[in-house]
C-alpha cells in the first residue's frame, strides 16, 4: 500500500515538473517570435529586393558593377562579423545582468539596426545598411546564445528539449517569411523596400513587453 502511495506521489511530482503552464507559454512566444524573428529574418531579408536595393544604391553613389558587388557583399556577409562578437558576449552579458535582461537590452541594438538601415534610403548613405547589418548581427549573435539557454533554464526537465527546438524551428520559419516580404508584390519595391527593415522594430518591441512580464532565469 505504501509502495502505491509513494508511486503515486512520484507520477504526481513528475507531472508538476514536466506540466505547461499559462507562464511558460508566454514566455517561450516572447523569445521564440521576438529573437528567433530577428535571428531568422534578417538572415534572409536581403535576397529577395537585392536587384532593387542594389539600383537604389548605384543612383545614389554611381559605381561600376565590380564596386557594386563588393558592396552588396559587404552588406550581406557583414552580418556574420556582427554575430561572432554578439555570440562572443553572451557569456558575460548574461551573467552580469541576468538572462532575460540581456534579452531586453538585446532590444534596442535591433531597434538601432532597423532605424539604420531602413534610414538610409531616407538620408541617401547606402552606408547605414552595412552598419545596420553589423549591429543586427550583434543582435543575432546574442540572440542565438542567450535564446535557447534562457528557454532552457525556465522550461521543465522533461520539456527542455523540445521548448528549445521551438526557437530553431521559428528562425527557419521568419528566414521563409522575409523571402516572401521581399518580394515585389509585398515589399520588394522601389519605394517600399525600407520598411523591410522598419519590420524588425515590432517584434523588438514587442519583446521588450512580454518580457517585463516573464520570470527570470532560477540560474
Amino acid at each position: 500500500m505504501q509502495d502505491q502511495v509513494n508511486e503515486d506521489c512520484a507520477s504526481s511530482t513528475s507531472k508538476q515538473k514536466n506540466s505547461i503552464t499559462g507562464v511558460l507559454i508566454w514566455t517561450v512566444l516572447a523569445v521564440a517570435v521576438g529573437s528567433g524573428f530577428q535571428h531568422g529574418y534578417n538572415t534572409g531579408v536581403l535576397n529577395a529586393p537585392q536587384k532593387v536595393i542594389e539600383s537604389w544604391i548605384n543612383q545614389t553613389t554611381p559605381m561600376s558593377e565590380n564596386e557594386l558587388t563588393v558592396v552588396w557583399s559587404t552588406a550581406t556577409s557583414i552580418m556574420c562579423i556582427g554575430g561572432i562578437i554578439g555570440g562572443a558576449l553572451t557569456g558575460v552579458l548574461s551573467t552580469n545582468v541576468g538572462r532575460r535582461m540581456a534579452l531586453i537590452l538585446n532590444n534596442g541594438i535591433a531597434i538601432v539596426a532597423g532605424l539604420t538601415m531602413g534610414g538610409s534610403k531616407y538620408v541617401g548613405q547606402p552606408w547605414m545598411i552595412i552598419l545596420g547589418r553589423f549591429i543586427i548581427g550583434i543582435n543575432a549573435g546574442l540572440n542565438n546564445g542567450v535564446g535557447p539557454m534562457y528557454l532552457s533554464e525556465i522550461s521543465p526537465t522533461g520539456l527542455r528539449g523540445s521548448i528549445t527546438a521551438v526557437y530553431q524551428l521559428n528562425m527557419t520559419t521568419f528566414i521563409l517569411l522575409s523571402q516572401i516580404a521581399g518580394t515585389d508584390r509585398v515589399l520588394g519595391t522601389d519605394n517600399l523596400w525600407p520598411y523591410l527593415f522598419f519590420l524588425v522594430l515590432i517584434p523588438a518591441v514587442y519583446q521588450i513587453l512580454a518580457l517585463i512580464l516573464s520570470p527570470e532565469s532560477p540560474k
